[in-house]
């Protein structure tokens, strides 16, 4: 839908361009998850893995910055202002798809936003650098509420393993309590019969 707005100003040749370099992102990505399931999480490295994830969270996050300069008509402010909000709907959507390891949504969303924050800078207009503050400082919030879901799906998953092992320990603790219970019963049965 951006390519197709964006070429309404620019014409086909940018649009197309920018849509080949996001589609061949998108299917590196791809390919990086299928590796993934391939693999089966139980038994792959998780570092690897989490670094893979940056990295193509990172190309992703580049090629959608790439727009910002490729899809950036000059003449056109409501081209340019529809380009901003794309993006920024892309940083806010990837809270759902990357915070789970907050250093891909930060990468992502860093590399997202800054190409454009820079071209709205480079006009000389007060219009267009309240554009680029107001973009910076989406970013900034972005970041901070991407963390802070982080950290609560972190906390999350601690509390998850740690009731685990406590249901663990309550449940051997229990089978040897209701063992010795029975061993007693036993003893006591023995002892009624003697």
């Amino acid at each position: 839908v951006l390519a197709a707005v964006q070429s309404t100003a620019l014409g086909y040749r940018p649009a197309v361009i920018w849509l080949a370099l996001i589609s061949v992102v998108g299917a590196v990505r791809i390919a990086m998850a299928v590796a993934y399931r391939k693999a089966g999480p139980d038994v792959a490295d998780p570092v690897y893995w989490r670094n893979l994830f940056c990295l193509g969270a990172g190309l992703a996050g580049a090629a959608w910055g790439t727009a910002g300069f490729i899809l950036f008509p000059p003449d056109s402010f409501a081209h340019q202002i529809f380009l901003a909000f794309v993006l920024g709907g892309m940083m806010a959507g990837a809270i759902g798809t990357m915070v789970s390891w907050f250093p891909a949504f930060a990468i992502f969303s860093i590399l997202t936003a800054l190409p454009t924050v820079a071209r709205f800078l480079m006009y000389g207009d007060d219009m267009h650098h309240a554009m680029a503050w107001l973009i910076f400082l989406f970013l900034v919030a972005m970041l901070l509420i991407g963390h802070r879901v982080y950290r609560t799906i972190a906390e999350t998953f601690r509390l998850r393993f740690e009731n685990r092992v406590l249901i663990e320990y309550l449940t051997r603790a229990k089978e040897q309590t209701d063992a010795l219970n029975k061993e007693l019963m036993d003893a006591q049965n023995e002892l009624r019969k003697s």
